[in-house]
């Protein structure tokens, strides 16, 4: 009885060895497999597998219940009549592009672009 038990206990840890996908590849054989699997790698393999599972599990809901990420928006508006003067150079810029109003509603304004040398 002993003995059929103990071959049982085997058997299940063969199995559980097969598991293992960190098994390091080796040029002869060993009992049969031509790699080196251990419990410890299959335990580690088992818990990247779950993980993966999980995440992937998670992902997919997010995607099927269409369920939106959390997404933060800072909003930095200034009044640039009282504002001092920006010059770009000061801060390391080689060009700057800047905002003017013109013929165009101020909400919309426009872009011009000069070239300016120090």
């Amino acid at each position: 009885m002993a003995e059929q038990t103990d071959s049982c206990s085997k058997k299940v840890g063969r199995k559980f060895k097969n598991l293992d996908i960190y098994g390091h590849q080796i040029s002869l054989t060993y009992k049969g497999s031509d790699t080196f699997k251990t419990k410890l790698g299959a335990l580690i393999s088992v818990i990247v597998r779950s993980m993966l599972l999980a995440f992937a599990s998670y992902k997919f809901n997010v995607l099927a219940n269409k369920i939106e990420p959390d997404v933060s928006l800072k909003d930095n508006k200034r009044d640039l009549g009282k504002e001092p003067a920006f010059i770009p150079n000061k801060y390391g810029f080689d060009f700057a592009i800047g905002m003017r109003g013109g013929d165009l509603p101020s909400k919309y304004g426009y872009y011009r672009v000069r070239h300016v040398n120090f």
